[in-house]
């Protein structure tokens, strides 16, 4: 909707004119408003986490999966992942399973077992004390703290083919082949940080895989049944790499199915929308409900860290990494208050000009020029802002002083 103001009775002291002259060369106080409802615009659509309970160092498993699988199904296959002990399995696609982020307790020591987080993952169903993920005709396998004292526990619960032998490989090409009845004598265990088979006088450090003798990555697999395990620690893309991502746990990411038809639907970064408006660099954001009037100062730099993004209680909060959960987002924000420029929220309600300048402290100057969203200008005299109205809809993006 195209300029819904309520200029009733104002028309003579409305003049649209794009070369009024400044009345001040510096006026004093607020010297610009930017209308947060249409300030996105051209700006990049991200997704980003609110209310996240941690962030944690992690691996892809997209990309483990890529790296080391030979047999890599379609992604409408389903993936267990089992717990060691009381064999708890929780189910998802592949396709899902892809775009989790697994953490390990290496790189998370608050945690005695290792995590799996991101967007993909609940932290309600994630599974404690993992023992391996069936993918297809492979397995991802954790590592316990106590190590694997039984594979032949694990080649049964995992579903590992029944064979004569079956060759362990280690990170650096080495392979050990063992018999089948081996295995009741052989464990998988942490000599210091070095992850070894043993069994016997036979030692494989780094041990990576486990693979059914017989098979090649070449093979042509079929049906149910495992053929080959891959140590998770142990593999390319996590052996001797630090995590590349940080994954949330808990949270909720936006935009969200609800929020996802707004105009506006991203989360937007608050530095790209300061570089947007030209603000003016400062010591503090001023956040201020336009519910209650609560209000809370933010140091610059962090906040413009954060993204905004349009919340399912049909509002517009701060989220991201840097919005932590302990610190909480303001809720019916209506001002964002810098040194010379603030943002300033229409609520359904609309906003009268007249007390917006006077919470914001906007400077007092003869003329004030509004622009709309397809270009327009219009020039409004002081005289006439106590009774301007501007609803929900309008179209309105900045209002300078002149």
């Amino acid at each position: 909707m195209k300029k819904l103001l309520t200029i009733v009775l104002l028309v003579s002291l409305v003049v649209c004119a794009l070369s009024a002259q400044a009345i001040y060369e510096n006026p004093q106080g607020m010297k610009k408003i930017v209308i947060l409802n249409n300030a996105f615009a051209g700006l990049e659509e991200t997704r980003q986490c609110y209310n996240a309970k941690e962030w944690h160092k992690s691996y892809s498993l997209g990309e483990i999966i890529d790296a080391n699988l030979w047999f890599v199904p379609s992604d409408n296959i389903n993936v267990s992942t089992v717990a060691y002990a009381d064999l708890y399995t929780d189910t998802c696609d592949l396709a899902t399973f892809r775009g989790k982020l697994v953490s390990f307790i290496k790189d998370n020591p608050a945690y005695d077992y290792d995590l799996f987080v991101g967007p993909n993952q609940k932290e309600s169903s994630d599974v404690w004390y993992k023992g391996w993920c069936v993918i297809g005709n492979e397995a991802l396998v954790f590592m316990p703290n106590e190590g694997i004292t039984d594979l032949v526990y694990v080649a049964e619960n995992v579903g590992l083919v029944p064979a004569t032998g079956f060759v362990f490989e280690n990170v650096a090409g080495d392979k050990v082949t063992l018999k089948a009845e081996q295995l009741a004598e052989a464990s998988i265990v942490y000599e210091g940080d070095v992850i070894t088979l043993v069994c016997g006088s036979v030692k494989l450090p780094n041990v990576k895989s486990v693979t059914v003798e017989g098979i090649t990555k070449d093979s042509k697999v079929s049906g149910d049944g495992v053929y080959r395990m891959v140590m998770l620690l142990n593999a390319d893309g996590v052996y001797g790499v630090e995590p590349p991502y940080l994954g949330n746990r808990a949270g909720t990411w936006y935009p969200t199915a609800t929020t996802a038809k707004h105009p506006y639907a991203g989360a937007y970064s608050v530095a790209e929308l300061f570089a947007k408006f030209d603000i003016t660099p400062c010591e503090s954001v001023q956040v201020i409900s336009y519910a209650d009037g609560y209000a809370r100062e933010e140091e610059y730099t962090h906040f413009t860290k954060k993204y905004i993004a349009w919340h399912a209680s049909a509002e517009y909060i701060t989220m991201g990494m840097e919005q932590t959960r302990k610190e909480d987002a303001v809720y019916n924000v209506g001002y964002y208050i810098l040194k010379d420029e603030a943002f300033v929220y229409i609520p359904e309600t609309g906003i009268n000009l007249g007390d917006v300048f006077a919470k914001i402290g906007m400077a007092d100057v003869t003329q004030y020029k509004l622009t709309y969203a397809d270009g327009t200008v219009m020039m409004v005299y002081a005289e006439a802002i106590p009774q301007l109205v501007i609803p929900a809809g309008a179209d309105l993006v900045t209002i300078e002083a002149m």
